[in-house]
Protein backbone atom coordinates (compact mmCIF):
# COMPACT_ATOMS: atom_id res chain seq x y z
CA UNK A 1 0.00 0.00 0.00
CA UNK A 2 1.53 3.49 -1.06
CA UNK A 3 -0.35 5.59 1.68
CA UNK A 4 1.24 8.79 -0.49
CA UNK A 5 -0.65 7.94 -3.60
CA UNK A 6 -3.52 5.68 -1.71
CA UNK A 7 -2.68 3.07 -4.16
CA UNK A 8 -2.58 -0.95 -3.51
CA UNK A 9 0.31 -1.99 -5.18
CA UNK A 10 -0.76 -5.91 -6.35
CA UNK A 11 2.24 -8.03 -7.58
CA UNK A 12 0.21 -11.28 -7.70
CA UNK A 13 -3.30 -10.21 -9.19
CA UNK A 14 -4.69 -10.98 -5.74
CA UNK A 15 -7.19 -8.01 -5.75
CA UNK A 16 -8.87 -9.25 -9.06
CA UNK A 17 -8.96 -12.65 -7.43
CA UNK A 18 -10.41 -11.14 -4.26
CA UNK A 19 -13.40 -9.99 -6.71
CA UNK A 20 -14.01 -13.42 -8.60
CA UNK A 21 -14.20 -15.18 -5.40
CA UNK A 22 -11.16 -17.57 -6.60
CA UNK A 23 -8.57 -18.56 -4.15
CA UNK A 24 -5.39 -19.95 -5.04
CA UNK A 25 -1.91 -20.35 -4.02
CA UNK A 26 0.99 -18.00 -4.52
CA UNK A 27 2.74 -18.60 -7.01
CA UNK A 28 3.50 -22.48 -7.54
CA UNK A 29 1.05 -24.94 -5.65
CA UNK A 30 3.54 -27.33 -5.69
CA UNK A 31 6.28 -25.32 -4.16
CA UNK A 32 3.75 -23.78 -1.23
CA UNK A 33 2.42 -27.31 -0.30
CA UNK A 34 6.20 -28.50 -0.55
CA UNK A 35 6.94 -25.37 2.15
CA UNK A 36 3.71 -26.55 4.52
CA UNK A 37 1.41 -29.33 4.01
CA UNK A 38 -1.46 -27.89 6.32
CA UNK A 39 -1.50 -25.08 3.36
CA UNK A 40 -3.56 -27.79 1.34
CA UNK A 41 -6.16 -28.22 4.33
CA UNK A 42 -6.16 -24.54 5.10
CA UNK A 43 -6.98 -24.12 1.16
CA UNK A 44 -10.76 -26.10 1.99
CA UNK A 45 -11.01 -23.99 5.14
CA UNK A 46 -10.50 -20.76 3.56
CA UNK A 47 -12.84 -22.00 0.60
CA UNK A 48 -15.71 -22.48 3.33
CA UNK A 49 -15.51 -19.88 5.25
CA UNK A 50 -15.43 -17.43 2.27
CA UNK A 51 -17.28 -19.28 -0.09
CA UNK A 52 -14.76 -19.02 -2.76
CA UNK A 53 -14.00 -21.33 -5.62
CA UNK A 54 -10.58 -22.87 -5.38
CA UNK A 55 -8.15 -22.42 -8.46
CA UNK A 56 -8.09 -25.42 -10.93
CA UNK A 57 -4.29 -25.99 -10.85
CA UNK A 58 -4.37 -25.24 -6.91
CA UNK A 59 -6.85 -27.69 -6.70
CA UNK A 60 -5.28 -30.82 -8.49
CA UNK A 61 -2.01 -29.73 -6.94
CA UNK A 62 -4.15 -30.62 -3.51
CA UNK A 63 -5.03 -34.28 -4.96
CA UNK A 64 -2.00 -34.64 -5.46
CA UNK A 65 0.20 -33.89 -2.40
CA UNK A 66 -3.40 -35.43 0.12
CA UNK A 67 -1.46 -38.07 1.69
CA UNK A 68 1.29 -35.87 2.49
CA UNK A 69 -1.18 -34.16 5.34
CA UNK A 70 -0.45 -37.25 7.34
CA UNK A 71 3.05 -35.71 8.48
CA UNK A 72 1.30 -32.56 9.50
CA UNK A 73 1.08 -32.50 13.92
CA UNK A 74 -2.53 -33.68 14.72
CA UNK A 75 -3.15 -30.40 16.72
CA UNK A 76 -2.99 -28.27 13.87
CA UNK A 77 -4.91 -30.65 11.42
CA UNK A 78 -7.27 -30.50 14.16
CA UNK A 79 -7.38 -26.81 14.83
CA UNK A 80 -8.05 -26.30 11.23
CA UNK A 81 -11.01 -28.90 11.17
CA UNK A 82 -12.99 -27.53 13.97
CA UNK A 83 -13.16 -23.89 11.71
CA UNK A 84 -14.17 -25.78 9.07
CA UNK A 85 -16.69 -27.31 10.39
CA UNK A 86 -18.16 -24.09 11.76
CA UNK A 87 -17.73 -22.57 8.68
CA UNK A 88 -20.76 -20.48 6.54
CA UNK A 89 -20.39 -22.91 3.73
CA UNK A 90 -19.05 -25.92 5.82
CA UNK A 91 -20.85 -28.50 3.47
CA UNK A 92 -19.21 -27.26 0.50
CA UNK A 93 -15.65 -27.52 2.40
CA UNK A 94 -16.58 -31.53 3.42
CA UNK A 95 -17.08 -32.12 -0.20
CA UNK A 96 -13.98 -30.72 -1.00
CA UNK A 97 -12.19 -32.76 1.44
CA UNK A 98 -13.44 -36.20 -0.08
CA UNK A 99 -12.91 -34.41 -4.09
CA UNK A 100 -9.11 -33.85 -2.82
CA UNK A 101 -8.80 -37.08 -1.39
CA UNK A 102 -8.08 -35.33 1.92
CA UNK A 103 -10.86 -36.65 3.33
CA UNK A 104 -9.06 -40.06 3.59
CA UNK A 105 -5.83 -39.23 5.91
CA UNK A 106 -8.03 -36.38 8.00
CA UNK A 107 -11.95 -37.21 8.60
CA UNK A 108 -12.16 -40.96 6.70
CA UNK A 109 -15.89 -41.05 7.71
CA UNK A 110 -16.88 -38.94 5.28
CA UNK A 111 -15.81 -41.48 2.53
CA UNK A 112 -19.32 -43.25 3.51
CA UNK A 113 -21.79 -41.04 4.55
CA UNK A 114 -24.77 -40.46 2.37
CA UNK A 115 -24.23 -36.60 1.80
CA UNK A 116 -27.96 -35.49 1.21
CA UNK A 117 -28.71 -36.57 4.59
CA UNK A 118 -25.14 -35.13 5.82
CA UNK A 119 -26.05 -31.70 4.31
CA UNK A 120 -29.46 -31.56 5.89
CA UNK A 121 -28.25 -32.17 9.58
CA UNK A 122 -25.31 -29.96 8.98
CA UNK A 123 -27.37 -27.11 7.85
CA UNK A 124 -29.45 -27.57 10.96
CA UNK A 125 -27.05 -27.95 13.20
CA UNK A 126 -25.47 -24.86 15.26
CA UNK A 127 -22.28 -23.37 14.13
CA UNK A 128 -21.36 -21.31 17.20
CA UNK A 129 -19.32 -24.78 18.61
CA UNK A 130 -17.79 -27.60 16.14
CA UNK A 131 -19.09 -30.46 18.08
CA UNK A 132 -22.75 -29.17 17.07
CA UNK A 133 -21.83 -30.08 13.85
CA UNK A 134 -19.17 -32.85 14.08
CA UNK A 135 -21.98 -34.73 16.44
CA UNK A 136 -24.37 -34.27 13.66
CA UNK A 137 -22.05 -35.89 11.15
CA UNK A 138 -21.02 -38.79 13.41
CA UNK A 139 -24.56 -40.10 13.89
CA UNK A 140 -24.47 -40.90 10.44
CA UNK A 141 -22.00 -43.24 10.48
CA UNK A 142 -22.25 -46.81 11.21
CA UNK A 143 -20.04 -47.16 14.48
CA UNK A 144 -19.96 -43.20 15.86
CA UNK A 145 -18.46 -44.23 19.25
CA UNK A 146 -15.44 -46.02 17.45
CA UNK A 147 -15.41 -43.13 14.87
CA UNK A 148 -15.30 -40.45 17.67
CA UNK A 149 -12.44 -42.20 19.63
CA UNK A 150 -10.07 -42.06 16.07
CA UNK A 151 -11.22 -38.35 15.54
CA UNK A 152 -10.09 -37.69 19.37
CA UNK A 153 -6.60 -39.20 19.03
CA UNK A 154 -6.08 -37.93 15.43
CA UNK A 155 -7.83 -33.93 16.26
CA UNK A 156 -6.45 -33.97 19.80
CA UNK A 157 -9.72 -33.27 21.71
CA UNK A 158 -10.38 -32.54 24.96
CA UNK A 159 -11.63 -34.82 27.39
CA UNK A 160 -15.02 -32.77 28.00
CA UNK A 161 -15.44 -32.57 24.24
CA UNK A 162 -15.05 -35.90 23.47
CA UNK A 163 -17.25 -36.94 27.45
CA UNK A 164 -19.76 -34.47 25.40
CA UNK A 165 -19.84 -36.07 21.79
CA UNK A 166 -19.80 -39.60 23.26
CA UNK A 167 -22.99 -38.79 25.31
CA UNK A 168 -25.17 -37.26 22.69
CA UNK A 169 -24.23 -39.67 20.12
CA UNK A 170 -25.25 -42.47 22.48
CA UNK A 171 -28.25 -40.98 24.18
CA UNK A 172 -30.21 -39.32 21.12
CA UNK A 173 -32.05 -42.12 19.57
CA UNK A 174 -34.00 -43.01 23.15
CA UNK A 175 -34.74 -39.05 23.07
CA UNK A 176 -36.54 -39.05 19.45
CA UNK A 177 -38.58 -42.52 21.06
CA UNK A 178 -39.36 -40.29 24.31
CA UNK A 179 -43.12 -40.60 23.61
CA UNK A 180 -42.70 -44.70 22.98
CA UNK A 181 -40.29 -45.67 25.96
CA UNK A 182 -40.97 -45.58 29.72
CA UNK A 183 -39.90 -42.75 31.90
CA UNK A 184 -37.26 -44.34 33.72
CA UNK A 185 -35.75 -44.95 30.57
CA UNK A 186 -35.43 -41.63 29.65
CA UNK A 187 -35.37 -39.74 32.80
CA UNK A 188 -31.54 -40.20 33.43
CA UNK A 189 -30.97 -38.67 30.21
CA UNK A 190 -32.81 -35.77 31.27
CA UNK A 191 -30.19 -35.22 34.73
CA UNK A 192 -26.82 -36.01 32.55
CA UNK A 193 -24.54 -33.12 33.06
CA UNK A 194 -24.81 -33.45 28.95
CA UNK A 195 -28.41 -33.10 28.61
CA UNK A 196 -28.65 -29.44 26.89
CA UNK A 197 -25.80 -30.79 24.09
CA UNK A 198 -27.91 -34.24 24.11
CA UNK A 199 -31.06 -32.59 23.31
CA UNK A 200 -29.66 -30.19 20.75
CA UNK A 201 -28.55 -33.15 18.60
CA UNK A 202 -31.78 -35.07 18.73
CA UNK A 203 -33.60 -32.02 17.98
CA UNK A 204 -31.38 -31.11 14.48
CA UNK A 205 -31.71 -34.94 13.57
CA UNK A 206 -35.46 -35.08 14.39
CA UNK A 207 -36.19 -31.93 12.12
CA UNK A 208 -34.07 -33.31 9.23
CA UNK A 209 -36.44 -36.49 9.19
CA UNK A 210 -39.50 -34.45 9.38
CA UNK A 211 -39.30 -33.57 5.71
CA UNK A 212 -39.23 -36.96 5.06
CA UNK A 213 -42.74 -37.67 6.80
CA UNK A 214 -41.21 -38.75 9.99
CA UNK A 215 -43.21 -36.64 12.69
CA UNK A 216 -42.83 -38.84 15.96
CA UNK A 217 -39.44 -37.69 16.40
CA UNK A 218 -40.25 -33.81 16.62
CA UNK A 219 -42.89 -34.74 18.88
CA UNK A 220 -41.18 -36.84 20.74
CA UNK A 221 -38.67 -33.66 21.30
CA UNK A 222 -41.77 -31.37 22.18
CA UNK A 223 -42.48 -33.52 24.89
CA UNK A 224 -38.83 -33.56 26.13
CA UNK A 225 -39.12 -29.76 26.30
CA UNK A 226 -42.19 -30.09 28.37
CA UNK A 227 -40.57 -31.92 31.16
CA UNK A 228 -37.70 -29.70 31.16
CA UNK A 229 -40.19 -27.13 32.87
CA UNK A 230 -40.59 -29.89 35.85
CA UNK A 231 -39.46 -28.98 39.06
CA UNK A 232 -36.55 -30.50 40.04
CA UNK A 233 -37.88 -32.60 42.76
CA UNK A 234 -40.35 -34.02 40.23
CA UNK A 235 -38.05 -34.37 37.49
CA UNK A 236 -35.29 -36.28 39.69
CA UNK A 237 -37.17 -37.52 43.05
CA UNK A 238 -35.16 -38.61 45.74
CA UNK A 239 -34.39 -42.30 45.80
CA UNK A 240 -36.88 -44.11 47.90
CA UNK A 241 -34.63 -46.68 49.22
CA UNK A 242 -30.30 -46.89 49.81
CA UNK A 243 -27.74 -49.36 50.45
CA UNK A 244 -28.13 -48.37 54.08
CA UNK A 245 -31.63 -49.47 54.24
CA UNK A 246 -31.22 -53.36 52.54
CA UNK A 247 -27.97 -53.46 55.18
CA UNK A 248 -30.63 -52.90 58.12
CA UNK A 249 -33.38 -55.24 56.32
CA UNK A 250 -30.62 -58.05 56.61
CA UNK A 251 -29.56 -58.46 52.87
CA UNK A 252 -26.06 -59.43 52.76
CA UNK A 253 -23.96 -56.60 50.99
CA UNK A 254 -23.34 -58.06 46.91
CA UNK A 255 -23.82 -56.96 43.37
CA UNK A 256 -27.54 -57.49 43.99
CA UNK A 257 -27.55 -54.00 45.78
CA UNK A 258 -27.05 -52.38 42.61
CA UNK A 259 -29.67 -54.65 41.07
CA UNK A 260 -32.37 -54.41 43.39
CA UNK A 261 -31.67 -50.55 43.36
CA UNK A 262 -31.81 -50.06 39.97
CA UNK A 263 -35.40 -52.20 39.94
CA UNK A 264 -36.78 -49.87 42.77
CA UNK A 265 -35.69 -46.80 40.99
CA UNK A 266 -36.70 -47.57 37.68
CA UNK A 267 -40.08 -48.59 39.35
CA UNK A 268 -40.78 -45.15 41.41
CA UNK A 269 -40.33 -43.19 38.63
CA UNK A 270 -42.59 -45.30 36.30
CA UNK A 271 -45.30 -44.88 39.20
CA UNK A 272 -45.25 -48.77 39.87
CA UNK A 273 -44.12 -47.71 43.85
CA UNK A 274 -44.46 -44.27 45.67
CA UNK A 275 -43.83 -44.69 49.27
CA UNK A 276 -40.95 -46.08 51.09
CA UNK A 277 -43.26 -48.61 52.64
CA UNK A 278 -43.94 -49.75 48.80
CA UNK A 279 -40.00 -50.03 48.12
CA UNK A 280 -39.42 -52.51 51.26
CA UNK A 281 -42.07 -54.50 49.96
CA UNK A 282 -40.80 -54.57 45.91
CA UNK A 283 -36.93 -54.89 47.70
CA UNK A 284 -37.98 -57.91 49.48
CA UNK A 285 -39.68 -59.57 46.49
CA UNK A 286 -36.12 -58.65 44.19
CA UNK A 287 -33.96 -59.65 46.79
CA UNK A 288 -36.12 -63.19 47.07
CA UNK A 289 -36.50 -63.22 43.40
CA UNK A 290 -32.45 -63.27 42.88
CA UNK A 291 -31.66 -66.26 45.79
CA UNK A 292 -33.89 -68.45 44.09
CA UNK A 293 -32.12 -67.75 40.69
CA UNK A 294 -28.83 -68.49 41.99
CA UNK A 295 -30.01 -71.45 43.63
Amino acid sequence: YDPVADQVIDYVGGQADLADGLLRTIGNPEDRFGEDRLRMLRAIRFSASLGFRIDPATEVAIGQHAKAIAIVSEERVGSEMRRLLVAPKAIHGLRSLVRTHLAASVFPELLAIDFESLEKRVALARDDDFRYRLAAILSLVDSPQKSLKALAKSWRLANEEVRSLSSSLRYWPPLLEFNDRPWSETQPIMIDRDFEFILDLASTIAESQAGDGQERGRASIRSVRERTSWPAEKLDPPSLLGGDDFKSMGFPAGPAYSIVLKEIRNAQLDGQILSWEEACQFANQAFQRLSKARD
